[in-house]
């Protein structure tokens, strides 16, 4: 079976509500959404306001190509290099 990588099994499932990101009820936020230059800038707005040094990036997606996907995309906007 294929992954269903386009949330259609999701809204399904949840409705409309599975698009929608969570409320954020916390001080930081937990995730960030949207483009990798819109995401790059909410991790530099985050790293500045806590004043980091570095920062470690989970993407929690179930499809592997989709996490190294995501991976890649953050990679090339923060210009990191490959270690391949």
């Amino acid at each position: 079976m294929a992954a269903d990588t386009d949330g259609r099994e999701a809204v399904a499932e949840l409705g409309d509500a599975a698009l929608q990101p969570l409320h954020e009820t916390s001080e930081w936020p937990r995730y960030f959404v949207g483009s990798p230059t819109s995401v790059k800038n909410q991790f530099e707005e985050l790293a500045g306001a806590l004043k980091l040094d570095e920062l470690m990036i989970v993407t929690i997606v179930h499809d592997h190509q989709a996490r190294l996907r995501s991976y890649e995309l953050l990679a090339r906007e923060f210009d990191l290099n490959s270690r391949a």
